[in-house]
């Protein structure tokens, strides 16, 4: 098991971690399938681009400020008014796209920011439903 130990430090010091990561069920996966020097080495390499192709997608994701990815299963459908579970799960199967058919939601016909006053004026201007 020293040479385990001895690569993984190597790997550390490279600052590989995809491989370091993937070390134990690669080299487990070469054994069983008797792969060759160049297909388990090719496949170290694989393993690396793909653990920095993805640190880097997470990375500018982050860098980017996106809004938080929300899905239908967090969604807590008792805090609006207007719309169910139900009829949400329908438009989820897309049939409205098949259709050429346009789906638009409307916010509240009065929206205020913390501080009481309508974003862009005065607080007292008749809001748009679906405007800032």
């Amino acid at each position: 098991m020293k040479s385990l130990q001895q690569t993984i430090h190597f790997l550390d010091t490279l600052k590989l971690k995809g491989i370091t990561q993937k070390l134990d069920e690669l080299l487990t996966d070469a054994e069983i399938q008797k792969t060759s020097y160049l297909g388990f080495f090719n496949s170290l390499l694989s393993t690396e681009i793909d653990y920095r192709v993805k640190r880097r997608m997470e990375r500018n994701l982050t860098g980017a400020h996106l809004p938080v990815i929300k899905r239908m299963e967090q969604f807590e459908f008792g805090k609006v008014e207007g719309i169910g579970k139900s009829q949400i799960s329908n438009f989820t199967d897309c049939r409205w796209i098949d259709n050429r058919e346009n789906l638009l939601f409307f916010g509240p016909e009065d929206r205020q920011n913390s501080s009481g006053h309508c974003p862009g004026g005065s607080s007292h201007r008749k809001r748009l439903p679906g405007l800032f």
